[in-house]
């Protein structure tokens, strides 16, 4: 839509939400931390944003947008002012109900369709999405725990800065029986000051425990900082019943603990090889002296980098 057209919407709108008792702001950022700009920003006893938009201008990346300021601020209420054949919005209608995202339909008036409401786990799995939502976190955790019961074979885990929770996560997940199919676990992470002989003792424990129950268990670190430099996510790899790949996108595990909103991803199309991946990596048991050896010149870059961070900004405040 060109720029005058929108700004007659605009004004359509922003005359509606003024006559229910809200300060109408237009095109401003949300917050500080939310740089976003949405056509209308209502607020009062609601905080309500809203983006005009017709039925050839809702791309998928609309949907991230909205849940990364949902992030910032949950409270948000979430609204597309969509104009056009409304033949055309089936999908949107459908998308929009499961990620709790309201919809008005704008002409001369303003007239509500689907209100906003909080996204429910049961709305948006079917989409291939488990919501992580706030104040949630018994919820967080049963949706983390319907991914796992998904895994047959093996599962594959790959986090550029992988926790030992994880240790923990998957050990109890094992008993608890939300891993019954797997005989084979890799993880894969990167080179970092996490990797310590405390650490590597603690994946001894973990590897010897889940021997004893018949399940093979690696942990490899990628000795090239290029090409871990290349990954963003946490993926898990594994197969379902069928024999079918099934690959899972995590958000960060403190998520779960419902400290922000986010998506647990199970219809990944092309995640990182991870066989390639884990061809370019070293044992953390096998391969200990050369990985000590790498840990420490990646703790000295870090040192040598802090030390001129600090020297430049000693330098800057002369």
């Amino acid at each position: 839509m060109e720029d005058d057209i929108i700004n007659q919407y605009k004004q359509v709108c922003g005359e509606f939400f003024k006559q229910q008792g809200l300060t109408v702001l237009y095109d401003v950022p949300v917050s500080d931390s939310a740089r976003w700009r949405p056509h209308i920003y209502a607020k009062n006893k609601a905080n309500i944003i809203l983006d005009i938009l017709s039925f050839d201008q809702i791309p998928k990346f609309y949907l991230k947008k909205y849940v990364e300021t949902r992030n910032i601020l949950p409270k948000i209420q979430i609204y597309l002012g969509l104009v056009g054949n409304l033949n055309y919005f089936f999908n949107t209608f459908v998308e929009c109900a499961k990620y709790g995202i309201g919809i008005y339909k704008i002409d001369s008036t303003v007239k509500l369709l689907l209100e906003a409401t909080e996204p429910t786990i049961e709305g948006v799995q079917e989409t291939g999405i488990f919501a992580i939502t706030s104040d949630r976190p018994y919820r967080n955790i049963l949706s983390f725990k319907k991914c796992l019961r998904s895994c047959h074979k093996h599962l594959y885990w790959l986090e550029k800065n992988f926790p030992k929770k994880i240790f923990e996560m998957i050990f109890n997940a094992i008993e608890d029986n939300d891993l019954v199919d797997i005989d084979n676990i890799k993880l894969l992470r990167a080179i970092d000051d996490k990797i310590t002989k405390n650490f590597r003792e603690e994946f001894s424990k973990f590897q010897s425990e889940l021997r004893s129950k018949g399940i093979s268990v690696q942990l490899r670190i990628l000795k090239d900082t290029k090409i871990s430099g290349t990954i963003h996510g946490r993926f898990i790899y594994s197969k379902k019943e069928n024999d079918e790949d099934f690959f899972v996108m995590l958000p960060p595990i403190n998520s779960l603990k419902a400290d922000q909103w986010d998506n647990i991803l199970t219809k990944v199309v092309e995640p990182p090889p991870f066989e390639e991946l884990w061809n370019h990596a070293l044992d953390i048991r096998l391969d200990w002296n050369e990985l000590d050896q790498l840990i420490k010149h990646y703790l000295k870059r870090k040192i040598a980098f802090l030390e001129n961070q600090i020297k430049n900004y000693k330098e800057r405040a002369q």
